[in-house]
């Protein structure tokens, strides 16, 4: 039996050459079932063989328990700073779509920085689109070509100013001066 998958593949190469003949008769066998009389054959069999496949994948995964997690072990350092960097490009360039800074008190930090619904309408939008928040929200405005029209970059404390008080402080002015 091969070992690697190299070997296997040259294998499966070999057989193929050799049955051909075989394998063309069993191709126009199976064409000529109807797709539904070949999907209750499989259901048949499947439930004939259930208990034997529940055996065979109860003792597979046990057999290759301590393979896979060492293989997800080993990638998931490269596999998570891999997925950062990129959801940090997306934040960059959707923030950059929308100004690259606070829309009130002009903050450009990056790490402080988010999308407002500028209609107050967060919650609702993120329900109906099924696009939660953060990086998918930002998918979300990535996909639809970051529309302008309700969206705008806002910092973590204007944004839950706004949200909170309904106006953020920046906004209210006290004898010509930012008020408190």
């Amino acid at each position: 039996m091969a070992k690697t998958k190299r070997e296997r593949a040259a294998y499966n190469r070999e057989w193929r050459a050799r049955n051909k003949a075989h394998l063309k008769a069993y191709e126009a066998e199976r064409n000529k079932q109807i797709p539904s009389e070949r999907r209750e054959q499989k259901r048949r069999w499947y439930l004939k063989h259930r208990e034997e496949r529940r055996v065979y994948n109860k003792a597979y995964h046990a057999r290759t328990r301590e393979q896979r997690h060492a293989y997800d072990k080993a990638r998931y350092d490269e596999r998570h700073a891999y997925r950062l960097a990129y959801f940090r490009k997306l934040k960059r360039d959707v923030l950059a779509a929308y100004g690259g800074k606070c829309a009130c008190c002009k903050e450009t930090t990056l790490e402080f920085l988010s999308i407002d619904h500028i209609n107050g309408d967060g919650a609702t939008h993120r329900k109906v689109e099924k696009c939660g928040g953060g990086s998918p929200f930002y998918l979300w405005l990535k996909r639809h070509k970051y529309p302008k029209d309700n969206f705008q970059a806002l910092c973590f404390n204007c944004n839950f100013a706004k949200h909170r008080y309904g106006q953020c402080p920046h906004q209210r002015v006290i004898g010509g001066e930012v008020g408190g």
